[in-house]
């Protein structure tokens, strides 16, 4: 009976070199939509209504022109970190969420007040689940790392002695 690879139900590992081809496709599609994001900003203030929506309301515009940019920034930051920092994957998880409900919130703050008040109690609702999964995550890391220094220093002295501090 002759096996066939490609029949294999083990998942082949990708090598680094298309690992790194990958991360480099995400990135270039992040900047991608991100200076397409950039030039419809300048193209929209160069419009006449454009232009009264950046004097009417130059706070709001600049907020939610920040909340954008930190959205892409750590989206970038999480796909370029991806593969080295697995443990901190939840944490930018929950910051890229509040970036994007603060950014969608002001955003949508432009376009209908009443929209923006019906919306964010959703999106408050998914930051906090987001969160939550986030402490959990992070208190399963704290605790494992904190049981490991512990049965690292227990050995420790077992290998030293048979008396263990008080």
């Amino acid at each position: 009976m002759c096996s066939n690879s490609m029949d294999s139900t083990s998942p082949v590992p990708a090598s680094s070199r298309e690992k790194e081809a990958n991360i480099f496709k995400e990135l270039h599609g992040i900047f991608d939509k991100f200076f397409k994001w950039l030039l419809a900003i300048i193209a929209f203030k160069n419009t006449n209504m454009g232009a009264a929506l950046f004097n009417t309301h130059p706070k709001l515009i600049n907020a939610s022109v920040l909340a954008f940019m930190l959205y892409f920034l750590a989206w970038l930051f999480g796909t370029t970190l991806q593969s080295h920092i697995r443990t901190f994957l939840p944490i930018l998880t929950c910051i890229v969420v509040l970036l994007a409900s603060a950014a969608s919130i002001s955003a949508l703050l432009i376009i209908s007040p009443l929209i923006t008040q019906l919306s964010s109690p959703l999106w408050v609702a998914v930051f906090a689940v987001i969160a939550n999964f986030c402490y959990q995550q992070f208190y399963e890391m704290i605790h494992s790392a904190i049981m490991e220094t512990i049965k690292k220093m227990i050995a420790g002295y077992k290998a030293k002695s048979t008396k263990l501090p008080i």
